[in-house]
Order: C-alpha cells, then structure tokens, then sequence
C-alpha cells in the first residue's frame, strides 16, 4: 500500500495544481459533514494567522545553524551542514523543511553526492510530490514517475501513522476540522462584510416635511461628490447634522471570530497566543 507524504495521502491523491484534498467532505469517522471539504494546504498556508505561526517558527529555527562537535570540541562546519541544498541558500532550505514537516508531516531531504559513502550534497523533495510504501519491511520512495534509492533518502516524519507508520502526519491532517471551520468562516465574514454592512454615515435634515423622493436626490448628489476619494467642502441646509455610524454587531463579531481563529491556530502550532496577538487575559 502506498500513500502521498503530502496531504493528499489519506485518500491517496491530491489535485497537484490546487492540493486539494478529502474530496468526499464528510469525516469517516462520525459521518459529519466537515466544512466544505475544498481545505487545502494552499488554503491553509493563505490563513494570516498561519502564516505569522510558520513565519514564528521558520524565523528561529533557520537562524540556527548546524554545528559539528568531536570530543566536546566544536569543528568546522562542512558543506553538508552550512549550505546542504546547493539549489538553495540554507535559511530557505530550512524554511521548505520546516513547512513541509508541520503541514504535511513529511520533512525530506535526497542526497545527490556521496564521497566514500558519507553525503556530501542532499536536495529538498517536496513532500506533496512524493509518494511512499512499504513491501516486506522496506519503505520506497517515488517522484514524478522515478523510484529512488531508500538509502539516499532523509525522512523526518513528524507524529507516526500508526496504520501507516513510514509517513507522518501533519498539522492539516490532524486538525483538519478546526481548518475547515476556519476557511468556512473566512467564507462567512466575506459575505457579512459585503452583504451586512451599515451605512457610513446618517445625515439628519432640519426640514420635516423632507420627502422620500427628496432624501434620494439629496444621497445621490451626496455620493457623487463623495463617493470618491476627495476632501472637498460641503455644505448643508441650516440645522443639518452627519453623524458617522460606527461598528455594526455584525462588525464585533467578526472581530471575536477572528481572535478565537487566530487563538485555535496558535494551539494547533504548540505557540504561546499572545505569539498570534491573542490576549486571553
């Protein structure tokens, strides 16, 4: 049996041009319709909040180097270590390890050139393009259609498939339905913030005997001189008053939903919230 070590891999495939992935949008386990059923890496990786957790923990991890000790005494750093890919600079290798290892679970490395059996060069292989298997106590691996050599692979897997335990799971696949709401309510918020939107400002009139057919002609001429960026005068009817509107209830709710987003992210990444800008306290 084999499966895709990018987040593909639960059903066996995922679309190589969007990611997207369990096509069928229902958890196998409880019959629950989970979301949308279209979240992605690509989807996912797009979340702000995401993005500032990877950006925390990619931002460390690629300042720190890779050092060579002997006997308590610290080497020189062989090309290996400073610079492994020599495709990439080594805080963008670092980073790509980094993402493919939390989001897909599967961090791997090929090395490309050996000097007496010790690697001397290893390349990034993207996990989403990797496909794996075991036969008979041996895991193989395969990208674009070519079988590579097991021996020359570097595997990190993040937490073990007990099912399938030659591949990892990664953030998405484990916390799949908290993504899910997530990229459902960004959805939602969309939609409050075109269709639920309260007017900017109310202009209340000294004249009560205003008609209706009036008040539009008054609004449309009003929008046509500011409907646009502009900052010229204007003029009222004496008695006349503007008063700006502020946030609707449906504004502060989207605010709370993105906090508690952004507070479920932080989990999901092991982060401290206050890391994501969430204040508990």
């Amino acid at each position: 049996e084999w499966a895709m070590l990018g987040v593909g891999f639960s059903t066996g495939w995922a679309d190589p041009s969007t990611g997207q992935l369990w096509p069928p949008p229902v958890d196998p386990a409880t019959g629950a319709v989970i979301g949308s059923g279209m979240v992605s890496a690509q989807v996912v990786a797009a979340v702000p909040a995401v993005a500032r957790a990877m950006g925390v923990i990619t931002g460390r991890t690629t300042q720190m180097p890779l050092t060579l000790w002997q006997d308590g005494a610290q080497l020189a750093a062989p090309r290996l270590l400073t610079q492994p890919d020599p495709l990439m600079d080594y805080p963008t290798l670092m980073s790509a390890l980094w993402w493919d290892y939390m989001i897909h679970g599967n961090a791997i490395l090929y090395d490309t050139v050996l000097e007496d059996v010790q690697p001397v060069a290893s390349v990034w292989l993207p996990a989403e393009r990797v496909s794996c298997w075991e036969h008979e106590g041996q895991t193989y691996y395969e990208m674009g259609g070519v079988v590579l050599d097991s021996d020359r692979v570097r595997h990190v897997r993040r937490r073990l498939d007990p099912w399938r335990p030659w591949r990892g799971i990664g953030v998405l696949e484990q916390h799949m339905r908290p993504f899910a709401r997530i990229s459902d309510q960004e959805a939602y918020q969309s939609r409050l913030l075109r269709d639920s939107a309260v007017p900017t400002v109310a202009v209340t009139s000294s004249n009560p005997d205003l008609s209706q057919d009036e008040a539009e002609k008054a609004k449309q001429s009003y929008m046509e001189k500011f409907g646009k960026p502009s900052r010229e005068p204007i003029f009222l009817p004496y008695g006349s008053t503007i008063a700006p509107l502020g946030w609707s209830p449906k504004d502060a709710e989207i605010s709370e939903m993105q906090k508690a987003s952004r507070g479920d992210v932080a989990d999901v990444f092991n982060l401290d919230r206050w890391y994501l800008g969430v204040n508990d306290g």
